[in-house]
């Protein structure tokens, strides 16, 4: 069952189960499938662009990135993350939740060892607190995202433009 939050809202949804491993699909699906890889493959190597862009752009550095891009795209799986590790949570209050859970982990460790903990080891571990303390974690999450857009709204409002 995967979390989503609609309009500050937390529902579940089921997942489509006919998409899984080895799953035969349709035209439309693939297509949609090739669509939101690209726009990943754009979305992860834009950073890449937009500073060789402004540090003097010429062929020689597009036919470098090309190649680099050519690379990426050759190795990208979905949800796979190139760095950093986790995975990508894109619901925000399941995010929140996430957020709020690897700095009570890092607070914990750092208290303990004084030392800072590696987000690859979070990582390990996160997904079995998250089991054991999501609930509050998206209780409270879905709090705290409620009270920045009634501060967002009421910031608008004294800008005049509520």
């Amino acid at each position: 069952m995967a979390k989503l939050t609609i309009a500050g809202e937390l529902f579940e949804v089921e997942e489509d189960n006919r998409l899984h491993e080895g799953a035969q699909m349709s035209a439309g699906m693939a297509a949609s499938l090739q669509q939101t890889r690209r726009e990943n493959i754009r979305n992860n190597f834009s950073k890449r662009v937009s500073e060789a862009v402004k540090n003097g752009w010429d062929e020689a550095k597009h036919n470098e990135l090309q190649d680099q891009l050519r690379e990426y795209a050759s190795k990208y799986e979905f949800g796979v993350r190139a760095e950093g590790g986790g995975q990508r949570v894109t619901d925000p209050v399941e995010r929140e939740a996430r957020d709020e859970a690897k700095k009570i982990i890092s607070n914990a460790y750092f208290a303990k060892t004084g030392q800072r903990v590696k987000a690859a080891e979070i990582n390990e571990v996160l997904d079995d607190f998250m089991a054991d303390n999501g609930d509050q974690l998206r209780a409270e999450a879905k709090e705290r995202i409620a009270k920045r857009e009634q501060a967002g709204h009421s910031a608008l409002a004294a800008l005049g433009l509520g």
